[in-house]
């Protein structure tokens, strides 16, 4: 799958093909000065883990027309298949949302509506289309 660049961002300060994974990923990464660094994962499947968090810290909103969900602070990521596990705790803050069969996550410390503008600002492409509703 192509890898999409925010253009609010411009190029990213380092990549990384996940080849550890069954499933085709990669990370961009962009660094803040002194702060944390802003990362966007783009993996070649629809969904492959799932948030645990309290209902408090999660919002549903949509981007590029798209349906997303806000997550606020700490939170859980437990990878599909490995439930038994330990899952990751993350810090950040996260904005995940899905575009045909690429799973798109961006993560860092900025607020929700920062990262819908970065969002935005992503290349068109056919599979990012607005979904009909009913």
């Amino acid at each position: 799958f192509p890898l999409l660049v925010p253009e609010a961002l411009g190029e990213p300060d380092e990549v990384y093909v996940h080849r550890n994974v069954d499933l085709p990923a990669a990370t961009l990464v962009w660094r803040q000065g002194a702060g944390a660094p802003l990362s966007l994962t783009e993996i070649g499947v629809g969904q492959f883990a799932m948030k645990l968090v309290a209902e408090e810290n999660v919002k549903s909103l949509r981007v590029n027309g798209r349906p997303a969900m806000w997550l606020a602070g700490p939170h859980t990521l437990q990878l599909l298949g490995n439930w038994q596990g330990d899952g990751l705790l993350i810090t950040s803050n996260v904005l995940i949302w899905t575009a045909g069969d690429v799973t798109y996550r961006l993560e860092g410390d900025l607020t929700e509506e920062e990262m819908v503008t970065i969002v935005e600002s992503l290349p068109p492409l056919d599979s990012m289309a607005p979904t009909p509703t009913d």
